[in-house]
């Protein structure tokens, strides 16, 4: 059985039983880090300037993310 608590302030406490399981989900599916494309310096220093400049949507990156998400959950 696994315990939800939803506190006043909102926020939510899982019983062990679940992250110890999210946990176990997560090692067997997670990439070797070896296997993860690289993201080159020069582009993390252009997106942080977009970022200050108000240059850089991260609605519509999250949108983007977000329909690729469901689209991978729902083949």
């Amino acid at each position: 059985m696994t315990v939800l608590t939803i506190c006043m302030d909102g926020s939510i406490t899982v019983g062990q039983s679940i992250l110890s399981t999210m946990a176990d989900e997560f090692e067997e599916t997670a990439p070797d880090i070896g296997t993860l494309p690289r993201v080159g310096r020069e582009k993390v220093v252009r997106v942080r300037e977009q970022m200050d400049n108000d240059e850089y949507d991260l609605d519509e990156r999250l949108d983007a993310v977000l329909e690729r998400i469901l689209t991978d959950i729902s083949d």
